[in-house]
């Protein structure tokens, strides 16, 4: 830490003791023996060391406070850039936390509200720990967890589907974005319920399923479906015993 300060004192007495002793050799040779003359040469010799000195502290003292006032201006800017971003990740509409090691280091308010817990119940716990043991495609959650942080640590973006557990049990699907936080090992992740959508999207094949067992169980009746461009996208199998023309004519 003081090693720069040492090595510039050191040169400075090196230097000093240079110009003095140099200096005074060739004050006695010009002077001869002239005492008036040696004691002239003298001031002037102190003079012009006083002035060299003062320009020097002037120039480090210059460059130590333009040094120091762009280090405050780059601090400052990284503070305000850290608490405009820790208000975005705390206050934004979406459940966000902050891995590394495998472990949530930090959390969001949606995020606590999405668990069914306060946010910092969240700290410490893995993402296989608020998850089923075994995810719908039968990878055990935590194999998937390490293989999905392990590419976000190595700097991929990803986003997948996945299945979390709540405080109190229940399951819900996921999708989950991951990225690596600039200058750091942490991984950010990004968790959206997409729990609804999949509910609709399995009660529209339940409805289409059933429809399509009325529609194929009526063996007086055929139905076909036309799109806006004028082709038939779908018709029923009665449609043969009706018409005498198989489905593929249509």
């Amino acid at each position: 830490m003081y090693r720069p300060a040492f090595i510039a004192a050191f040169a400075y007495l090196a230097l000093s003791a240079v110009y003095i002793v140099a200096s005074d050799r060739v004050v006695a040779v010009a002077s001869g023996r002239d005492a008036l003359l040696l004691s002239q040469l003298q001031t002037l010799k102190g003079l012009a060391f006083v002035v060299c000195t003062a320009l020097g502290v002037f120039a480090l003292v210059w460059r130590l406070e333009v040094i120091s006032a762009h280090r405050l201006a780059e601090a400052r800017g990284r503070a305000l850039g850290d608490a405009q971003r820790d208000a975005l990740f705390q206050h934004g509409p979406g459940a966000g936390v902050v891995v590394e090691s495998g472990r949530f280091v930090l959390a969001n308010r949606a995020a606590g509200q999405m668990f069914g817990c306060e946010p910092e119940r969240l700290v410490g716990l893995a993402p296989w720990e608020v998850s089923p043991p075994e995810q719908p495609d039968g990878r055990p959650s935590q194999a998937a967890a390490v293989e999905r942080l392990g590419a976000a640590e190595r700097g991929e973006i990803t986003t997948f589907a996945w299945r979390h557990r709540r405080m109190d049990g229940r399951d819900f699907d996921a999708e989950i974005s991951l990225s690596l936080l600039p200058g750091t090992e942490r991984v950010l992740a990004w968790i959206r319920d997409v729990s609804a959508e999949h509910e609709a999207l399995q009660r529209l094949a339940e409805a289409n399923a059933e429809l399509r067992l009325l529609v194929e169980g009526t063996p007086h009746f055929f139905f076909y479906i036309q799109g806006s461009d004028g082709r038939v996208t779908y018709v029923s199998p009665t449609v043969a015993d009706i018409t005498g023309r198989p489905v593929k004519q249509w």
